[in-house]
């Protein structure tokens, strides 16, 4: 019944939102901000392709115009959430977590032919409520090896524990008023972070 329900509420809204959304960033974020608004999803996944973020020669050539796309089309969308009202009384930025990270790690340093090849590690970006911001969490060693960290303090801290994605999850879980120990047991989220 309630999947016939939302389906009737997207039937209804079908001449109200604007599906067109083009392949940008910004693009994606007034549907994502419509979406949001309106209360149809609680999340939303964007995609920002670039001008190519698998190079493995001439990095910072080739991925400096995809970087300023990037925080550009995010800068966007935060400015264009500040203007929307959000579900709980203020803007819908207010209320928005953003989470930025690609499926796959690259080197932290270039190869032979200035690129960067695949990696088991990546960088993720998090910001909006709930959270500690402006800070690091993680590192990697001399050999570019994840370092374990210490999850109450953020530190790097040889007894710690490895940060996963498990983590991560966990983490978003807790920011949402969500016990991530319902979702995925025995995994702590990175206390650090949170307010």
């Amino acid at each position: 019944m309630l999947f016939r329900s939302r389906g009737v509420d997207l039937k209804d809204l079908q001449d109200v939102i604007n599906w067109s959304a083009g392949g940008s960033l910004a693009a994606q974020g007034n549907l994502a901000g419509q979406l949001l608004g309106l209360g149809i999803s609680r999340t939303v996944m964007m995609n920002h392709g670039g001008s190519g973020w698998d190079t493995h020669q001439n990095n910072d050539a080739t991925q400096s115009q995809s970087w300023e796309s990037l925080f550009g089309g995010l800068l966007d969308t935060a400015d264009r959430f500040a203007t929307l009202p959000g579900r709980g009384g203020g803007t819908l930025l207010d209320e928005t977590v953003f989470v930025v990270m690609s499926e796959m790690g690259r080197t932290p340093a270039l190869n032979n032919g200035d690129g960067k090849d695949h990696w088991p590690y990546t960088s993720v970006l998090v910001m909006g409520p709930g959270l500690r911001g402006g800070r690091v969490i993680g590192a990697t060693d001399e050999f570019y090896y994840g370092e374990r960290i210490d999850f109450e303090t953020g530190d790097v801290y040889r007894n710690g524990r490895d940060l996963t994605v498990g983590n991560l999850g966990a983490t978003l879980l807790s920011i949402a008023g969500v016990d991530p120990g319902d979702f995925v047991p025995g995994v702590a989220p990175i206390s650090a972070v949170l307010l």
